[in-house]
């Protein structure tokens, strides 16, 4: 698509959105999606609509941290507490060192 092809869709999208609302962005957005079979676009459409929130989901450790209270409450230090309940819940997709470091920003902030 050329700069020029660029412009004159951004500016069609500006002119139904001005005209239509965020829907109209949203049903294109819907299109595109039904298209291309590529999930993002429907994130977008979601997004612009307000039915999902952009960024990344907020991963819910409370057991975790309390499981490492609880280790440290018997004797183990902190950092210790924390590398047990890394490893006994790391995957493929969450490594012992980057759990630890979450669950180390966690106890920070609840202090």
């Amino acid at each position: 698509m050329t700069d020029d092809a660029a412009t004159r869709l951004f500016q069609a999208l500006l002119a139904a959105r001005r005209a239509g609302g965020d829907g109209t962005l949203g049903d294109a957005l819907d299109m595109l999606a039904g298209a291309t079979k590529e999930g993002r676009y429907q994130f977008a459409s979601n997004v612009i609509r307000g039915g999902a929130k952009a960024g990344r989901h907020r991963l819910d450790d409370q057991a975790e941290i309390e499981e490492i209270r609880r280790l440290m409450d018997e004797g183990h230090s902190r950092g210790a507490a924390i590398g047990i309940v890394a490893r006994a819940n790391a995957s493929p997709a969450a490594t012992v060192e980057s759990l630890a470091r979450r669950y180390r920003g966690r106890l920070k902030k609840a202090g």
